[in-house]
This record gives structure tokens, C-alpha cells and sequence, in this order.
């Protein structure tokens, strides 16, 4: 179905630096717990590490002060905040718990 719209309507890019902190020291534990078992049902698509990305997952880790980890998903279970880890403009993890209604493995072809 197509129908017209008008002004005040109107979509754009709202893009804006962000200077508070880079992530949420003090999670809610129903929100981790929510997350543990979104990545125990949908196992398969919610997360993935290129084979040259698991040193990056350690940096993440090391730089939240977490246990150093290669798994995203380890790291995920801390944050309550979605993880993509980007370098050079190539997606190397990926953890996605709660994705809106789609797969972020399918998306990009890698499940």
C-alpha cells in the first residue's frame, strides 16, 4: 500500500557525537539474564567472529575489564548493549541478543 505523506514528517540521518560512557557498568541482571537466553534459543546467527577477529573480542574484553575472552559472546553476557566490532571497515564480531526480528549471520552471508 502506497499513501502520501506530508511535513512534519520527515526521515534523516540523526547522527551525533556521544560523550557519556562507552557502556553500562552497572547492567541490569534481568536484561543479562533476558540475553543469555536469547543466545541459548537462537544459538546459531545471533553471533559470530571472523577467524582474524578473536584478538580483537580480546581487546574489547581487556578494555572493558573483563576476563580476557575470545568469545563474543562471553563479553556479550557483561554488557547490556549490543557488540559489532569494525576495523578498517570489515566486520570482524558480531553479537547481537535482541536484533529486532532478523538473523545478523543471514544478513551478511555468513550462516
Amino acid at each position: 500500500m502506497i499513501f502520501p505523506f506530508k511535513v512534519p514528517y520527515t526521515i534523516s540521518a540523526d547522527i551525533s557525537k556521544y560523550v557519556g560512557p562507552v557502556f553500562n557498568r552497572a547492567p541490569s541482571q534481568d536484561y543479562i539474564s533476558q540475553k543469555k537466553i536469547e543466545l541459548e534459543c537462537n544459538a546459531d546467527g545471533l553471533s559470530f567472529t571472523q577467524e582474524d577477529g578473536y584478538d580483537f573480542v580480546k581487546l574489547l574484553a581487556s578494555y572493558c575489564e573483563f576476563t580476557e575472552t575470545p568469545q563474543i559472546e562471553e563479553v556479550a553476557l557483561h554488557l547490556e548493549e549490543d557488540i559489532t566490532i569494525l576495523h578498517q571497515g570489515i566486520l570482524n564480531s558480531n553479537c547481537f541478543c535482541f536484533p529486532s526480528g532478523f538473523v545478523p549471520t543471514k544478513k551478511i552471508g555468513i550462516k
